[in-house]
């Protein structure tokens, strides 16, 4: 009788173990809606998070922004990186010159990113393309229908400026764009 008691004890205490050990990661499983923070309405974003038990998050806001990736619990600190949240800063229609030495050889030009991989472009000239575009550290593979390849270039965001330099010599750049 006494091990079997002790069998049954053993038994309730190790899964008593085993949910308490992971209770932490296990109790933010499941979907949380909310309000990010903000005085007024008008400065908040409804939001939701969509937490897996392997590690991975699926992001939605009122906005139709929706984005993937993962997040990690340590103590009691929640880490999430999102795809959206690496290329956030890039969104956003862009307008500046081509580099060259002289006006005669630059070029108006706008980039329209938007959050989702598209990408409109334009130019002074009056030739407008659709296309997409994909970030991978600090390469941005721009992809448009009226070009006959995808580009990479080297951007960088600094001052509210966008900065693209072509990774080939045949690809103009674009340095101090501005964010319209």
């Amino acid at each position: 009788m006494k091990k079997k008691y002790l069998l049954i004890v053993t038994v309730f205490l190790s899964l008593f173990l085993l949910v308490g050990c992971g209770g932490k990661d296990n109790a933010l499983v499941g979907e949380w809606k909310g309000l990010t923070d903000g005085e007024s309405r008008d400065m908040q974003m409804e939001t939701t998070f969509n937490f897996k038990s392997n590690g991975d998050v699926e992001y939605s806001n009122e906005f139709g922004i929706n984005s993937t990736g993962t997040y990690e619990i340590k103590d009691d600190i929640v880490t999430i990186k999102l795809e959206s949240w690496e290329s956030a800063k890039e969104v956003g229609e862009w307008k500046g010159l081509t580099d060259g030495e002289s006006r005669d050889m630059q070029m108006e030009t706008t980039f329209n990113f938007k959050s989702n991989g598209d990408v409109e472009y334009s130019n002074e000239f009056g030739i407008n393309s659709t296309g997409t575009y994909e970030i991978k550290d600090d390469i941005v593979t721009i992809k448009l229908e009226s070009w006959e390849s995808a580009k990479d270039y080297k951007f960088e965001v600094k001052d509210d400026k966008l900065s693209l330099t072509a990774q080939d010599v045949y690809s103009p750049s674009y340095s101090e764009m501005v964010k319209q």
